[in-house]
C-alpha cells in the first residue's frame, strides 16, 4: 500500500511538459496591431505529422474593408473566424 501512494506522489509530482507558443497580435496598452500574421507546424519547429497553420490577416477592399480573418487548417478541416464581424465564422471546408 505504501508503495502505490509512494508511486502516486511521484507521478503527481512530475513535470509535464508541453508544447506551446504565444503571439500578441493586437495589444490596445501597448499600441501593438498585427495586419498580417501566419504560423505552421514547420514554423513552430514541430515534428507533426499532420500539418497545421494558423493565419491572420485585415481585408482591405469594398465592404469587407478592416475585416479581421483568422483561418485554422489541421490538414482535413479548416475553419475561419471573423472576430470583428457580426457573423463570427466563414462555412469551413473538410478534405477527403
Amino acid at each position: 500500500m505504501k508503495i502505490k501512494k509512494v508511486l502516486a506522489t511521484v507521478a503527481l509530482l512530475t513535470p509535464v511538459y508541453a508544447l506551446s507558443a504565444e503571439f500578441v497580435l493586437t495589444d490596445s496598452a501597448t499600441n501593438t496591431y498585427v495586419d498580417h500574421w501566419k504560423t505552421s507546424a514547420q514554423a513552430l519547429g514541430m515534428n507533426a505529422t499532420v500539418p497545421f497553420s494558423i493565419e491572420k490577416r485585415r481585408l482591405n477592399t469594398g465592404k469587407q474593408n478592416g475585416v479581421d480573418i483568422i483561418t485554422i487548417d489541421n490538414g482535413e478541416l479548416e475553419l475561419t473566424i471573423v472576430p470583428t464581424s457580426r457573423h463570427g465564422y466563414l462555412p469551413g471546408a473538410q478534405r477527403g
